[in-house]
């Protein structure tokens, strides 16, 4: 039986179109199903910084704080952490000392940024 070359090339192109619309498909599926997996994760991990604190969230399975001015990160809360008006940015090393980021022209004493 011959069967004219236009009909082998839409069967062809059929068949093409059809396995590339369900591996579209099955990309598809499995993106929302990491998705959910992800937000279900997201929805069961408790993530709680204390009263001093805007936002919390978890960044590869570890807890970040987002701290109201003033309060910065230590182990999982917001803790008090001023430095006065010349220090904008204050931190804790792992021991929980204070460290005061100064502006320029301005040194740490005492827990406070103050003129060099």
């Amino acid at each position: 039986m011959w069967v004219p070359e236009r009909i082998v090339f839409v069967l062809v192109m059929f068949v093409c179109i059809t396995s590339a619309l369900e591996t579209e498909v099955s990309q598809y599926e499995n993106i929302r199903n990491s998705t959910e997996s992800i937000l279900e994760n997201f929805n069961e991990t408790e993530c709680f910084c204390g009263e001093n604190s805007i936002q919390c969230f978890f960044r590869k399975d570890i807890k970040k704080c987002i701290c109201k001015h003033g309060f910065a990160q230590f182990n999982e809360t917001c803790r008090e952490c001023g430095c006065g008006r010349h220090g904008p940015t204050c931190t804790f090393d792992n021991d929980g000392n204070k460290k005061c980021v100064c502006n320029f022209g301005f040194g740490e004493s005492r827990g406070k940024c103050v003129g060099k």
